[in-house]
């Protein structure tokens, strides 16, 4: 078990740096009293700037995709002894908490959707590319990043819902699903703000 709390713990801690935060302070801003408030790459993107925004993105993806692809090796090397199941779904999602709720800004924190994209990416390449073509569809409609990320988080966890039902591996996979399942659930909770906003039709676009 000591492995397990090991790697989880220190997924937390990476998911909570909030590179949004950092990327915003070297430009002489503070990314929590601008725009949104909001430390992630969208806000980053309107408020400091295109570049900024994307290297935030990918720092927060990465932040999620490294330390699932790292244990993912290890649990398949057999190289250390894990006790729970899939720990490397665990270790991704505690990225993902990590980011939401960092206790460097009072656990408080993202939404969690970059770092989301670095987890999945790494346990469903598939999944994750469905997403995307969700994410760019309803871009193109509504240039909304917040309902399209939210589209996008409902199209992994359906795609992986229908997968294991067609293929039969809905036991051997429950726990990948439940993991996909929740972070849907937080990422839409996190966006009621955004979902407020975009019905009374004040939520910005991107472009």
């Amino acid at each position: 078990m000591i492995w397990d709390l090991v790697f989880v713990s220190i997924s937390f801690i990476l998911g909570s740096i909030p590179f949004g935060k950092i990327v915003a302070s070297f430009r002489g801003i503070d990314i929590t009293k601008e725009g949104s408030g909001n430390i992630g790459a969208t806000n980053v993107f309107r408020t400091v700037g295109k570049i900024w925004g994307v290297l935030v993105l990918i720092l927060d993806a990465l932040k999620g995709a490294l330390p699932t692809l790292v244990t993912l090796w290890i649990y398949k090397s057999n190289f250390l002894n894990f006790y729970l199941p899939e720990v490397y779904v665990f270790v991704g999602i505690s990225s993902i908490l990590g980011h939401m709720f960092s206790p460097f800004m009072g656990f408080k924190g993202g939404k969690g959707v970059a770092t989301s994209l670095g987890v999945f990416f790494v346990l469903t390449p598939v999944g994750i590319l469905v997403g995307l073509v969700v994410f760019g569809l309803f871009i193109l409609i509504f240039r909304i990043v917040s309902i399209s990320s939210i589209a996008a988080s409902v199209s992994v966890f359906s795609y992986l819902l229908v997968y294991f039902i067609v293929s039969n591996t809905l036991s051997q996979n429950y726990i990948l699903l439940l993991s996909s399942f929740l972070v849907m659930v937080f990422i839409i909770v996190k966006h009621f703000p955004n979902i407020q906003r975009f019905i009374k039709g004040e939520e910005k676009k991107i472009v």
